[in-house]
Order: structure tokens, then sequence, then C-alpha cells
């Protein structure tokens, strides 16, 4: 027969922990004598942390005891308060590092994250019991991580942040005679950009490479009848369905980056990509120029939105890694596909610049600076340099101590009107070259000169120089223009020399 209420004698409450569902000889019995529906546990106060539940059964007439039924979960004492004291070894406030706690359980509400306040003392009022990893980080210093930490309990936790003693950027050193001046970049003005397409047309030093009559360019409305973006700011696009051509190779490259300075860093934008018809997009990296492309990342199709993608660069940061090209490559597999739009683009930092004490300036590797303070300034002259083969070391100045350097190796002759001890082609600067680059050269005696610009097809592209020239130091700048004076493509560009029996060339790269 079936059981209904008026078998029902009464009901069996029970207290379990989670996890305990299939073992009832852990269960502790509360009541076995309940008549009504419901029962307070009187005991729930003083219980240990933990996660608990209960069960009831229903005993019937002939002490029939049906199965268990089964109470929502509920915590008891399970989050703690979590300390971190974020401090700096330079005594710079920690005031607005990454802050995060991540239990090892999985569980992504267990994942707590702040931004440090002034001071660096950051709170996390309510923690999951747990084991975590913490991580912190600020532009600037190393990023501090700390593995296994047991949480039972309030907790306090001491991050130290140590600077990155970072080197100053780009040295140049050009003279006239002994008269030698020394410039430099920033510390951390290689640590990455931001773009967000505002200006409406396509940002100086970037580039766009594509089989297809369009490629990428930069709008407000990159819409088509089969590939319809979301409204957006300004932002790049590249759109097969628009153009109905060879869209395979449709790639946004950014200027080059030296990340020879940094441990890590991630760059991170906003993307529109439904993988429609088709579509790939991919983020590439190349170290060769743009002769040859790896993949970091597939992007993942998400329909009707934008999503903010961040993607990891670090296997690309240190000593080499000093002229890194990201591109943005939209591929259409030979299909009539769709497209990519990508906008607010953020490279490590941002490239925000350190604070630091100053610079000081060495020669031939004279543990003695030539500067008695610190410079404050980016460049720096030294007037009487004796004649002779010099190396010039320029190091950043930290209040914990002092950067590798940034150093130039190089002749230094007694003037514009003396003689050069051999007949030398120098190298361009700046390069890779965005305007204009200036190529130094010297001769040992009177001499027929050519200097000639050539592609990679050895094609001669520009005539800079071609005449009967006196023996001395000179130089001549190339403005990335061809013998008609028209601009010439983006791309790896030789310059060579020739003097009487003497012929030299040299390679550099042109981004625009």
């Amino acid at each position: 027969t079936s059981r209904n209420l008026r078998d029902i004698e009464n009901y069996q409450v029970y207290r379990l922990l989670d996890g305990e569902q299939e073992i009832p000889e852990n269960w502790v019995l509360l009541s076995d004598a309940v008549t009504d529906t419901f029962y307070t546990d009187n005991d729930w106060a003083d219980l240990d942390p933990g996660i608990y539940l209960w069960a009831v059964k229903a005993v019937y007439t002939g002490n029939n005891v049906s199965d268990a039924a089964f109470s929502n979960i509920l915590a008891h004492e399970m989050t703690v308060q979590v300390t971190v004291n974020v401090t700096t070894n330079s005594g710079d406030d920690p005031e607005g590092a990454s802050v995060v706690l991540t239990n090892i359980d999985g569980d992504p509400d267990h994942i707590y994250e702040m931004s440090a306040p002034s001071g660096g003392v950051t709170v996390f009022p309510e923690v999951w019991m747990g084991t975590y990893v913490l991580e912190v980080s600020l532009p600037g210093f190393t990023s501090y991580s700390q593995e296994g930490i047991d949480i039972d309990d309030d907790l306090t936790l001491n991050a130290e942040l140590e600077e990155l003693l970072l080197p100053p950027t780009n040295l140049e050193v050009t003279h006239e005679g002994q008269n030698v001046t020394l410039t430099w970049g920033e510390p951390g003005t290689g640590l990455g950009f931001v773009e967000d397409f505002e200006d409406g047309v396509l940002p100086e030093g970037w580039t766009m490479i594509t089989n297809s009559a369009q490629g990428w360019f930069i709008t407000q409305e990159g819409s088509s009848e089969y590939f319809s973006i979301p409204p957006h700011t300004w932002y790049a696009c590249s759109n097969d369905d628009m153009a109905n051509d060879d869209g395979s190779m449709d790639y946004l490259i950014t200027p080059p980056q030296d990340l020879s300075v940094v441990p890590e860093i991630s760059i991170s934008f906003q993307s529109f990509f439904n993988g429609a018809y088709s579509q790939t997009a991919y983020l590439e990296v190349s170290e060769d120029g743009g002769n040859t492309w790896e993949v970091v990342q597939e992007m993942t199709p998400v329909d009707d939105v934008w999503t903010e993608v961040t993607v990891d660069l670090s296997d690309y940061c240190g000593p080499g890694h000093d002229e890194v090209l990201i591109g943005f490559h939209a591929d259409d597999n030979g299909a009539w596909a769709s497209g990519w739009a990508v906008d607010d683009i953020i490279l490590g930092d941002g490239g925000a610049n350190r604070e630091l004490l100053g610079y000081n300036v060495y020669r031939n590797e004279d543990p003695t600076p030539l500067n008695d303070t610190p410079i404050t300034e980016t460049t720096y002259n030294d007037p009487n340099a004796p004649i002779g083969t010099y190396r010039y070391d320029v190091t950043a100045v930290y209040t914990t101590g002092e950067s590798s350097s940034a150093y130039w190796t190089g002749d230094v002759e007694a003037g514009e009107n003396d003689i050069p001890a051999k007949t030398a082609l120098g190298f361009n600067a700046p390069n890779p070259i965005i305007s204009q680059t200036k190529i130094n050269f010297s001769l040992h005696k009177k001499s027929k000169v050519s200097l000639d610009i050539y592609n990679t097809k050895g094609q001669k592209v520009k005539t800079l120089v071609s005449s009967e020239m006196e023996p001395g130091n000179y130089s001549v700048i190339w403005s990335g223009t061809d013998n008609n004076n028209k601009k010439v493509a983006s791309g790896i560009y030789f310059y060579k020399m020739k003097a009487g029996k003497y012929t030299s060339t040299k390679k550099m790269i042109l981004m625009k």
C-alpha cells in the first residue's frame, strides 16, 4: 500500500558535514522524535568551522524509516580576515598594487582581488578558509608570489616588492671631433603603450600588411551585410565580407618593442570576433622584422559582443628580445569570411615612466662616473674626449641601487679637419626608423664615395652620396624616400658604401 501523511509517526533529524552524505555512521542524530515539520539546531553557534547540512528521515507505522532527504548546505565560520601588508624595498608607496588571493580549490568565488591603498595595508574582511596563492604586482617592481598559504584563522601576510632596476633605453652617441654627445631614453619607455585609435588614422609607427585591396582600416563603423560589429569608439578593423578578396594575410603590426629589460609583460585589448564563415584570428609575434611570425594565441569566437582579451608575452621578454613586433592577423582561410575588430590596446603598464634619482655616465669601463652627481636630464656632453676608440655606458640610479648599463662603442676622432684613422661605415640611428635616420661614415683618404639604399630584392632605391670627397667624418640623412622623392614601403633595407677598395653593407628596418 502507498504511504501518506497519516502513516507518519515522527521524524529523525541529523546533522552532517558536506561530503558525508553517503557515510551515515558519521551523522549526528539531533532528535528521533520530531513531530513538527521544522526543527531548531540550538548547538549551531558552538560548532567547529565547517560546511554543514541536515538530513531528515520519516518514521512510518511499524517503525518503517524512509531514505534521508537532505537540506541545502550552510557554512559555519568558514571565512576569516586576511591582511596583506604590501611594502616596497625602495620606500615608494605601493598604492595601486594589485593584490590577489586565489584558493587552490578552483572555485571562482574564492578568488579575492583588491588594489592596495596608500600605505599598502590591504584588508580582505571575509576570505574562505583553504590553501591559497598570493600574488602582488605593481608596475616598476618585480611581482611577488607566495604559494601554499594555509588560511584557517585570521592572518596577516607581508609582501615586499623589489624595485626593478631598469636601464636607460635607446642610447645614441654623436660626435663632432672630440665633442661627444650622448642621448638616451628613460627607463620604462620600452615597457609598453596604450592605443585607442581615437585619431581616426593608422597610428605613427604602426604598419599594415595585406593581400587585399583593403586590409585593416581605422573606423567608427566597420560593419557590412554579413559582418555586423556592435557600436564602439574608433577601432581597427579587417572586414573580409566588405572587401570580398584575399583576406588571408591581413596583419596590423605594432611598432617594434624593446622587451629585453623586462622579465614579463602582457598585452590586453578589446576584441570583436565571431568566427563566422571560416574566419580565424591570431595574435602573433615576430623578432626578425616581420619575415616570420609565431602564433601566440588563436582568438576564441564570441557572438555579438566585444570582449577583453589578455595575452601573456613573457616568453618574448629578457635579453635578446629587443625588437619584438606584435601582429593582429585576420585570416579568411580562402573563404568569403567575416572579419576582426580590435580597440583599446594596452601593452604592459602602458609605457609609464619610472621615477629615479638620475643617471651615471661612464667612459671606457672606468668605475668612476664622468658626472659628480646623478644627471637628471637624458643627455650628456663629453666635450674633450681624447682621440681613440671608446665605450660609453649609461646607468639609471635608483634609491635601491644602480641598473645595468646601456652602452655604445665607437671611435672618437681628433676633429672634422683631421684625418680619420680608417675608412668606415657606421651604424644608422635610429634603427628601426620611424621617420628618418642618420648614417655616419669616415674617410681616411680622398676617395670617390657612393652610398646607396637597396631593398631586399637588390634593387637600388636611393642614392645618398655619389661624389669625390676629402678625408673626414661625415653623416647623411635618409627620410625613407626613393630617388623620385616618394615614400617607400615599410620593411628591411640595406645601405652600401663604396670608397676606393673599401666596401661595407649594413641592414636597417623602416617602420611607418
